[in-house]
């Protein structure tokens, strides 16, 4: 598997807590590669999460990117609980289409047959969504700015056990 990471230099990961591990699993989170941004806290490439651990983005969405994917896959036998979490500023609410899918054939892109399995459009601040990420299955975590703003700032928190 080839590694690729990009670094931007303005952001860091916020907080990684590592929780005791029941088994070896973990995930690969991994930025969408073609958009990557200067805000963002994490260039594009393969990001390796231990199960138990939280995996932070925050950015922004800058004028003429209206959209964020984040890819998680579970290379191993057993399979892992995920809650990934959407978190905005308290103060501004915004149309947010925040969607998990099942990547079924495998083509690391979101595509019509892929299986809806966890979705909201929301202008509350903050949106989770859990559930259960197979063996061997990838799964797209799906952000979508629907209204024309330029200012939104977000955290996506991700955590697999």
């Amino acid at each position: 598997m080839k590694c690729q990471l990009r670094s931007f230099g303005l952001a860091t990961l916020s907080a990684i807590s590592v929780l005791t591990l029941t088994q070896p699993a973990h995930a690969i989170v991994f930025r969408y590669p073609e958009s990557p941004e200067p805000n963002d806290s994490v260039g594009s490439g393969y990001h390796t999460v231990l199960a138990g651990a939280t995996f932070i983005f925050s950015g922004a969405f800058p004028t003429l990117q209206d959209r964020r994917d984040v890819y998680l896959f579970t290379p191993h036998s057993s399979d892992v609980n995920y809650q990934v979490s959407l978190t905005t500023p308290a103060n501004k609410h915004y149309l947010l289409d925040f969607s998990v899918y099942v990547d079924l054939n495998k083509n690391g892109r979101l595509d019509t047959g892929d299986a809806h399995i966890g979705t909201s459009s929301t202008y509350t601040p903050n949106k989770v969504v859990t559930f259960r990420g197979e063996a061997y299955k990838k799964y797209m975590v799906h952000v979508y700015k629907i209204n024309n703003v330029t200012d939104l700032s977000y955290s996506l928190s991700i955590n697999g056990r």
